[in-house]
């Protein structure tokens, strides 16, 4: 049996299947047309506040850092932040952090952008911690894309991490999430240009790839061609 193009669209979004990856999972920033917040000129919080916290006038932006849940647990340049097994970041240092699984939200106040990411940390091997995850979110709060990263391995570490970010294929990220136990975040990296992506790195996204209805589609699709 053969089908045209209405009938492979048509079984396509029934089946739940995107046409294309929308976006990728990064461990660098693009080469040019990017932008960074480096904190090293933010005041330091040493006490628990829910922001949001001005943090673009490095770079002249209106943009804002709050907790995701409603209670005080954002700090910035605090001068020792444990990341359990994973060490600490200490001063001189300069990041923001929130602690518990509170989370930090990256509100783009001047527009959305295409690409944003940094260098980040997490509390892992605590009891019950859970995985530090990356999210893009559109003006309406939708998430974008999510990622789980979990690779992010630095032994007693002191003033480690590593570069994670989200590349899109149009600016359409207006909030960038970062939860997990006691996260921290250093080098707010963002672009809104699209035209030399950084490379991509193999990993399953929480949200945004083949879901398991759209693979069941394509087995229906290549049953009725036979």
């Amino acid at each position: 049996m053969r089908m045209n193009l209405k009938h492979l669209l048509c079984c396509t979004v029934i089946a739940g299947l995107p046409l294309q990856a929308f976006a990728d999972l990064v461990d660098s920033p693009p080469p040019a047309d990017v932008a960074v917040v480096d904190f090293s000129t933010q005041t330091t919080v040493s006490d628990a506040v829910t922001g949001p916290i001005q943090i673009g006038d490095l770079v002249g932006l209106d943009i804002t850092a709050s907790t995701i849940l409603p209670d005080p647990g954002l700090f910035t340049n605090y001068p020792d932040w444990g990341l359990c097994t994973n060490g600490d970041w200490w001063s001189p240092k300069t990041y923001i952090s929130s602690q518990g699984a509170q989370g930090i939200r990256f509100s783009f106040n001047d527009g959305p952008v295409s690409f944003v990411g940094g260098f980040m940390n997490h509390a892992r091997g605590c009891a019950g911690n859970p995985d530090l995850v990356i999210s893009a979110l559109d003006e309406n709060m939708n998430v974008l894309e999510s990622y789980s990263i979990t690779d992010i391995i630095t032994p007693d570490g002191y003033n480690e991490g590593a570069f994670r970010g989200i590349s899109r294929p149009s600016a359409d990220i207006a909030y960038f999430e970062v939860t997990g136990e006691s996260p921290a975040l250093d080098d707010l990296t963002f672009s809104t240009s699209s035209s030399v992506p950084p490379t991509p790195v193999p990993a399953l996204p929480l949200f945004g790839l083949l879901t398991l209805g759209g693979l069941v589609g394509l087995f229906g699709l290549r049953k009725l061609k036979q």
